[in-house]
Formats: structure tokens, sequence, C-alpha cells
């Protein structure tokens, strides 16, 4: 049973645009919008582990069908914005702030399996 094909498209685009707009909330790191250290570390904690969730459960999924990354569809549009949105929060939070926060050891590993 598969969703008729301007439905698919829609859902597609609008994920694209939701995806979009979670990479343009990972670029707010500074600036009166956060009260102190610990609510700026929240948030990045909040999008870090966020991103996390969907990319580790790409990646399993690609593993529960015994393909390897060379060999998936890695390198689809969800993945290249999760990997993207990894990065600003790595440029726009830094390892000092990012270090700090319980998921980091799964950052470190994600980006080590994507490169």
């Amino acid at each position: 049973h598969s969703l008729p094909r301007s439905l698919e498209e829609k859902r597609g685009k609008m994920a694209h645009q939701l995806r979009q707009l979670l990479l343009q909330l990972s670029s707010i790191a500074g600036g009166p919008i956060f009260a102190d250290e610990n609510e700026r570390r929240a948030y990045a904690g909040f999008l870090l582990d966020g991103c996390m969730d969907a990319l580790e459960t790409i990646l399993t999924e690609n593993q529960q069908q015994g393909r390897s990354i060379e060999e998936s569809d890695f390198m689809c549009a969800e993945v290249i914005d999760l990997v993207t949105m990894l990065n600003r929060l790595a440029t726009n939070f830094r390892v000092q702030t990012l270090s700090q926060l319980t998921s980091f050891p799964r950052f470190l590993s994600a980006m080590s399996m994507v490169g």
C-alpha cells in the first residue's frame, strides 16, 4: 500500500522544509536569546540529541538491512541534512560546550562513521 505520488511528493517537500528549519535553529548559538550558559548548553543538548536519534535510526535501519555505508542510500537528503546540522552545532557551540553534554560520545561516534 503506497501513497499517491502527489501526497508522497508533498511529504517529501515538507520533510525537507522541516529539516531546513532545524538547520537554521542549530545556527542560533548566542546572544540575548539565552539567559545563561546552562540554558545555552541545554539548547545545544536538545538539538544534538534529536539529531543523533534521527541519524542513529537511519544507520540502524541500514545495518539491519545488511547494507554497508557504501552500499546504501547513505547520502540521502536526510543524512546530508543531519550531518550538516551536526557540523553547525560543532561550529556554533564548539567542543567546549558540546563535550559537557551526555550525548557527546554519540556525536563523536557518528562523526567517525560518516566521515
